[in-house]
C-alpha cells in the first residue's frame, strides 16, 4: 500500500487486528479492481462499486470492514474509544 500512495497515506488508528488509514486517491474503489489480490471484497453488500467478490476470509489481506460504506469522519480520542 505504501508503494502505491507514496505520501498520500496517513495511519490513523491501529488495534489488535486492525487499521484505519486516511487515503487520498481520486477512486479508491478503482483502485481496489486493479488490484484485488491484496483485498478481501467478500462482503461487499449490493456490490455497488462492481468489484467482484473475491479472496473470501484469506488472512493477510485488506478488508472493507464498512461494506463499501466510507467512512466521513474519524475521530480518535484514546484506545478502544
Amino acid at each position: 500500500m505504501k508503494r502505491m500512495y507514496k505520501n498520500s497515506l496517513q495511519l490513523c488508528y491501529t488495534d489488535t487486528d486492525s487499521l484505519l488509514y486516511l487515503l487520498n486517491t481520486n477512486d479508491f474503489y478503482e483502485d481496489m479492481k486493479k488490484n484485488k489480490k491484496y483485498f478481501d471484497t467478500s462482503n461487499f453488500k449490493n456490490n455497488q462499486y462492481d468489484i467482484p467478490k473475491v479472496n473470501y476470509k484469506i488472512p493477510g489481506l485488506f478488508k472493507d470492514e464498512m461494506d463499501g460504506d466510507i467512512i466521513t469522519e474519524f475521530v480518535g480520542l484514546r484506545a478502544k474509544l
